[in-house]
């Protein structure tokens, strides 16, 4: 498949109400043909309602569905010509791989030499090529969701939705095939949405990412964007590792809060500051260890007292709590040799990070 085969898709406005309840509220997005974009969010977000409605298993309550420039909104699932893989397989059981595979062809009519052609392919494309006459039950469950996968890609769709497609499986296994999903998207060239509440799947498969709260897209972006330029602290919460601290001192100029406690605090302003509500965050990684003193040396730097030490092999998880900001916890690597001061619960230790690593919230 090449991209003149693929499509973008533009969601408008698009709503889903239950009563007065709204799983989904006027989503606006545009995702580019080719891409493969991950709706990433927990259980009851909107993420797998707004891809059932792109699917046509939902009727949307407001807004417009856009394939390729084409409105879905009268064409029926089936005629949508939109590829579906499951969490749950929904393989036939009493066929076979390769009739499994046949089967959306043999709906369309295709002559049977194509749909042999066609077959032998997606077999080859998931690694399944000696697998043609096993029946489902006999394979593993990596085996049965490749099927999945070739089945919906058998007759060349121009869009692939795929719901938590890897949640059943084991963590090496999920792994495993995600490596392949990725190398077959850079082969096939087709538009993938991706729906998953796992935060490293999303960063390992996706183009950008749609976080969804609330029924709404909080931010999409690229997985680099989300991640070092959060655009709330509920996308900076959710997306990655992170410190939330209380911040009590002064709002100087955009971005600028002095500190009771500690050095001046630097950061790119998030949303609308105030001195009541303001948090500040930075990511445990850019947090290190320093030596105590009252110099900032061109950085942010608070002062505290170890509250606990784990042990986790090449690196130690360090918690710090700070008198009026609140905890923040860093991992410090082990070296090769001794340390001459080695940390040690209810030490007094300073923290250290780069002002531009800072981001500051007001209060979701």
């Amino acid at each position: 498949m090449n991209r003149s085969a693929t499509a973008s898709l533009q969601l408008k406005g698009l709503s889903k109400h239950y009563g007065p309840v709204a799983a989904v509220e006027d989503v606006n997005l545009t995702i580019e043909g080719g891409e493969l974009v991950t709706f990433l969010g927990a259980s009851g977000s909107g993420k797998s309602t707004t891809l059932f409605m792109i699917a046509g298993l939902e009727a949307p309550t407001s807004g417009e569905i856009l394939l390729g420039g084409r409105s879905l909104q009268a064409i029926p699932p089936h005629r949508r010509n939109i590829g579906m893989v499951f969490q749950r397989y929904s393989l036939f059981p009493r066929m076979t791989v390769a009739e499994n595979i046949a089967f959306p062809l043999q709906v369309r009519r295709l002559p049977k030499a194509e749909i042999a052609a066609r077959v032998a392919r997606a077999l080859d494309l998931v690694q399944l090529g000696g697998m043609a006459d096993r029946r489902p039950m006999t394979l593993s469950g990596g085996q049965q969701q490749r099927v999945a996968v070739a089945r919906a890609l058998v007759y060349e769709p121009p869009l692939l939705l795929m719901d938590e497609p890897l949640g059943a499986l084991d963590k090496s296994l999920r792994e495993e095939i995600q490596v392949e999903l990725k190398e077959l998207h850079r082969r096939l060239d087709v538009t993938i949405l991706f729906v998953t509440h796992d935060q490293d799947e999303a960063l390992r498969l996706s183009d950008r990412i749609a976080v969804f709260g609330a029924g709404r897209i909080a931010q999409f972006g690229s997985p680099n964007e989300l991640y070092h330029q959060p655009a709330s602290r509920f996308v900076a919460g959710f997306f990655g590792n992170a410190n939330f601290l209380a911040v009590t001192g002064e709002v100087g100029a955009p971005g600028l809060v002095r500190s009771r406690t500690g050095c001046v605090l630097k950061a790119a302003p998030n949303g609308k500051l105030s001195t009541r509500s303001l948090r500040l965050m930075v990511r445990p990684h850019e947090v290190r260890v320093a030596a105590q003193t009252d110099a900032c040396n061109g950085e942010n730097r608070l002062a505290g007292e170890i509250r606990d030490l784990v042990f986790m092999g090449d690196h130690s998880v360090v918690t710090v709590d700070l008198p009026e900001e609140g905890a923040v916890w860093t991992t410090v690597q082990r070296s090769g040799s001794t340390s001459a001061s080695p940390l040690a619960r209810g030490m007094r230790v300073a923290l250290a990070w780069p002002i531009e690593r800072t981001h500051l919230f007001a209060e979701d």
